[in-house]
């Protein structure tokens, strides 16, 4: 399937919940994978637009969260009985982040960053001119823990690129609020040691 980029379609947690129960359906579960496909791929595409991800890749890492997701479906309902994990948003979106973790493991090439300077300036509070001079350090780096804190570099792009609340990152990521801003300090906290260690 193609990835729309022309619309967008937003689905609240109930309304969610609800087209998933319609896989069970008779004649419905087609157009249910439609609608699931309406609302995700747009935000999983802009996403990956935002770390240069080249477009038959884009399409490819797509294509695989949404094969596994639905695979994880009919597990849970062979398992559980229904086709409504827990968090279903929250759990498609890890789907996809181990997708595209999976992806960046097998490259050899950097990936481009778009919005780098936004990245460096949330990631250790560098601005203005400073950014300039500490870019490729910092694309080196963060590549590198790309690979070994995905969770972590996910939530730094969600915040310092996407501008989600800590609020919102907290049901995607499905961790309470408050675990949420203490996991948040932590990978910042970490990143900034290693950056230090990179630039000192």
């Amino acid at each position: 399937m193609a990835v729309p980029k022309d619309h967008y379609t937003y689905l609240s947690n109930g309304e969610l919940v609800a087209l998933l129960a319609s896989f069970a359906k008779p004649g419905q579960r087609k157009g249910s994978i439609e609608k699931l496909y309406d609302c995700f791929a747009p935000q999983f595409h802009a996403y990956l637009i935002r770390r240069g991800c080249p477009n038959s890749d884009r399409e490819e890492i797509i294509h695989d969260s949404f094969v596994k997701f639905i695979q994880h479906l009919d597990k849970h309902q062979k398992k559980k009985g229904n086709y409504c994990p827990q968090h279903p948003k929250a759990y498609f979106h890890a789907i996809f982040r181990n997708s595209y973790s999976a992806y960046l493991r097998k490259q050899e090439r950097t990936v481009n960053l778009v919005g780098l300077d936004e990245l460096l300036a949330y990631a250790v509070g560098a601005d203005g001119e400073e950014t300039f001079s500490l870019r490729e350090t910092f694309r080196k780096l963060y590549k590198e823990y790309t690979l070994s804190n995905p969770l972590c570099v996910f939530a730094f792009e969600q915040i310092a690129l996407e501008e989600l609340s800590q609020k919102e990152l907290a049901v995607i990521i499905d961790k309470t609020y408050g675990a949420t801003r203490q996991f948040v300090k932590t990978c910042r906290e970490r990143f900034i040691s290693l950056w230090q260690a990179c630039t000192s």
